[in-house]
C-alpha cells in the first residue's frame, strides 16, 4: 500500500508505493501442510508399505510447494504450479490408498477435501487472477468512487470464499476422526492417533495462514472503503497518498501497518519459517 500523508504535514523520507497485495491461494498449500504432521502415526497401525508410499508422495509435494514459493513469493504463478503438483499427487495417492490403515484413510480424506473445496477454489482463483492482472487491490489507482465500490464487492466475495475454505480446513481433523471410526478403528486407537494429529495440525500454522489470508483481504477492503468515502479529498503525488483530512491519514497508515504485519507473518508460515 502507498504511504499516506497530510497535505499540511509531509514526512521527510516517505516510503515507496508498494503496489498491490498478492492474495495467495493458501488452500492449495494447506492441503499439503495437513497430512505431513501425521507421518509419525504410520508406525502405529496399518500397512507400512502403503503408508510409506503415501508419506513419500506428500513429502515430495511439500518440497515442490516450498520450491515454488521461494521462486515466486506467492501469487498466481505459485498457485498454478502447486495446483498441478497437487493434482498429480492426489491421483497417485488414489491408486495407493486402497486399505484401511490410518494413512490410507488420511489419503482418501485429502482427496475428499479437495473435491469439496474445488468449486470455491476455482472461483477464488478466478477473482485473484483478475485482481493480480489489474492491480485491483491497490485502491489508489481507481478512477472513480464507483470503481472502488465494484472492487469492494469483489473483495467481499473473496472474503466469504476464503472463510469457507478455512472452515473446511479447520474441520479436517474431525473428518479424519470420523473416517477412522467408520473404518472400524477402536476408540483407543483413534484417540492415540488423533492426539498426535491434532497437536501437529495445530502447530503447523495451516489454519492460521488461511485466516491471515482473510485478514489481508479485509484490510484491502477497509482501505478501499476509506478511499471511497473520502473520494475527492485525496490524491497520489510522487508515490504518496495525500489526504486533506489528518484523520484519514491516520486511518490509512494504520491499515498499511497492520497489512505489513499480517503479510510478514503469513510469509513466514508459507516459507516454512
Amino acid at each position: 500500500m502507498a504511504v499516506a500523508v497530510s497535505r499540511r504535514s509531509r514526512p521527510r523520507s516517505p516510503g515507496a508505493r508498494s503496489g498491490m497485495i498478492r492474495p495467495w491461494l493458501l488452500v492449495v498449500a494447506l492441503l499439503v501442510f495437513a497430512p505431513i504432521v501425521f507421518i509419525g502415526a504410520r508406525e502405529v497401525f496399518g500397512d507400512r508399505s502403503r503408508s510409506q508410499q503415501i508419506v513419500s508422495l506428500l513429502e515430495r509435494l511439500e518440497r515442490e510447494r516450498l520450491d515454488a514459493y521461494r521462486q515466486s513469493g506467492g501469487g498466481t504463478a505459485y498457485a498454478e504450479r502447486v495446483q498441478r503438483s497437487r493434482a498429480e499427487t492426489l491421483e497417485e495417492i488414489a491408486k495407493i490408498a486402497t486399505g484401511d490403515s490410518p494413512m490410507d484413510i488420511l489419503g482418501r480424506a485429502l482427496i475428499d477435501l479437495n473435491e469439496r473445496t474445488r468449486e470455491d477454489e476455482a472461483r477464488y482463483t478466478e477473482l485473484a487472477s483478475a485482481a493480480e492482472r489489474t492491480n485491483a487491490l491497490d485502491g489508489t489507482n481507481a478512477r472513480s468512487a464507483q470503481e472502488l465500490q465494484r472492487r469492494i464487492g469483489g473483495v467481499e466475495e473473496m472474503i466469504r470464499i476464503s472463510k469457507r475454505m478455512a472452515d473446511a480446513t479447520e474441520r479436517f481433523p474431525g473428518d479424519v476422526r470420523s473416517e477412522l471410526g467408520r473404518a472400524g478403528a477402536s476408540r483407543q486407537q483413534i484417540d492415540r492417533l488423533m492426539t498426535e494429529f491434532v497437536r501437529g495440525f495445530s502447530g503447523s500454522g495451516a489454519v492460521e495462514a488461511m485466516r491471515l489470508e482473510t485478514r489481508i483481504l479485509e484490510l484491502s477492503r477497509d482501505s478501499m472503503v476509506l478511499l471511497r468515502d473520502s473520494w475527492g479529498r485525496w490524491s497520489v503525488q510522487s508515490g504518496e497518498v495525500v489526504f486533506q483530512n489528518d484523520r484519514d491519514v491516520d486511518r490509512f497508515n494504520a491499515i498499511a501497518m497492520e497489512m505489513n504485519r499480517v503479510i510478514s507473518r503469513q510469509a513466514r508460515i508459507m516459507g516454512g519459517g
